[in-house]
């Protein structure tokens, strides 16, 4: 490799990145409709309501940070410590800088 090419990532990288990015996406739409069934059908059980926790928790994206949010915010007016948790654990494994705003968030 040439000293000019010695920092470059080869083409087939930038491809295998390109092909998780498209299986996030289509874990993300799976994703996304089983938190709208839970929400929109006042789903209380929560091995259903954490297993889809800790689905979302497989993914590194913004997308699915505000799923996490979102299903978190529910879930605290059922197991308020059980979700600050599982937003506290995304936040921190992901490195998304909202902690501070979590407690607010999940008392509103």
């Amino acid at each position: 490799m040439s000293k000019n090419n010695e920092y470059q990532i080869p083409n087939e990288i930038y491809q295998m990145a390109a092909n998780l990015t498209k299986l996030w996406d289509s874990y993300y739409d799976y994703i996304k409709i089983e938190v709208e069934d839970i929400i929109n059908n006042n789903i209380v059980d929560p091995k259903r309501i954490e297993y889809c926790l800790d689905n979302i928790s497989n993914i590194p994206t913004e997308k699915c940070y505000e799923l996490m949010k979102k299903l978190c915010n529910y879930y605290a007016k059922i197991d308020k410590e059980s979700a600050t948790f599982y937003l506290n654990d995304y936040i921190e494994f992901y490195g998304f800088d909202e902690k501070k705003k979590i407690k607010k968030r999940l008392s509103e």
